[in-house]
Parts: C-alpha cells; sequence; structure tokens
C-alpha cells in the first residue's frame, strides 16, 4: 500500500508538467498558424506587392494630376491598370472561366476568386466614372488583394 500511495503522489506533478507542455505546443503552434497566413503585412513588403504597390499608386498618380490639371485622360490611365491590375488580379486568384461542360463528362472543380474578380470589376467600374477616378481605387484593391 505505501507503495502505491508513493505513485499516486508523483502522478499529480507529472500531470500538471505535461498538460503545460501540451499548452506550450498549442500556442507554439497557433502563432505558427497565424504567421503562415495568406495574407497581412509580409505580402505588402514582398517583391509581388513592393512592385504592384508601386504600379497602383502611380496610375492613380497620374490620375489625380491629370484631374487636378484640368485635362482628360481619355480613360488611358484607366485600361493601363486594367490590363496590368487586371491581369494580376486574374493569375492572383487562380481561376479560370468556366467552359460548358458536355453531358456525360464530370464537372471538373475550380478554384474559388470570385472576390478578387468582383473587386476588380467594381474598381474597374469606378475608375470608368468621371471624376470618382480620382479616388486611388487601383491603390486600395491591389492593398486589399495583398493584405487579405
Amino acid at each position: 500500500m505505501p507503495e502505491e500511495t508513493e505513485q499516486n503522489e508523483e502522478s499529480p506533478e507529472e500531470s500538471p508538467e505535461e498538460e503545460t507542455e501540451e499548452t506550450a505546443v498549442d500556442e507554439d503552434e497557433e502563432t505558427a498558424e497565424e504567421d503562415q497566413g495568406a495574407g497581412g503585412i509580409g505580402n505588402l513588403l514582398s517583391p509581388e506587392g513592393f512592385v504592384m504597390m508601386s504600379v497602383a499608386t502611380t496610375i492613380d498618380l497620374i490620375s489625380i494630376i491629370i484631374v487636378f490639371v484640368g485635362l482628360d485622360d481619355f480613360g488611358i490611365t484607366d485600361i493601363i491598370g486594367m490590363i496590368i491590375i487586371g491581369s494580376w488580379m486574374f493569375f492572383k486568384s487562380g481561376t479560370m472561366p468556366e467552359k460548358p461542360q458536355r453531358p456525360g463528362k464530370p464537372e471538373v472543380p475550380t478554384k474559388g476568386g470570385g472576390k478578387i474578380l468582383k473587386r476588380f470589376a467594381l474598381t474597374g467600374v469606378a475608375e470608368l466614372v468621371p471624376y470618382l477616378g480620382v479616388i486611388p481605387w487601383w491603390t486600395i484593391s491591389v492593398y486589399q488583394t495583398l493584405t487579405e
């Protein structure tokens, strides 16, 4: 009997140590998952983020300067933004337009990227509206895409 009580006394001492080790491992896993997240400031500082934010800011600044000088760019900056930033968003989303399926063929699943493409469409429409294009829509859109 005395041996059993000694073992019982030792087991409570071991269990809190095990729990703290498990808790520490769980906390480490949670912080690692947060660090590996899809968005955040890390994407803004990546080469891709730096280049795309520079392009978007340049397009928006040119657009703002032209409007404040009293000229019209006839949508040239909007077309350039749609080509450069739109193609980048398209490749970033990883989606392809769905083609009609033939009867009897199984459907091939596609990646979801509708949010990014919807953001591009809204930005493009906002840039085409006169005087609403003064707002830096391209920069905002690229920022949101990089940080999501």
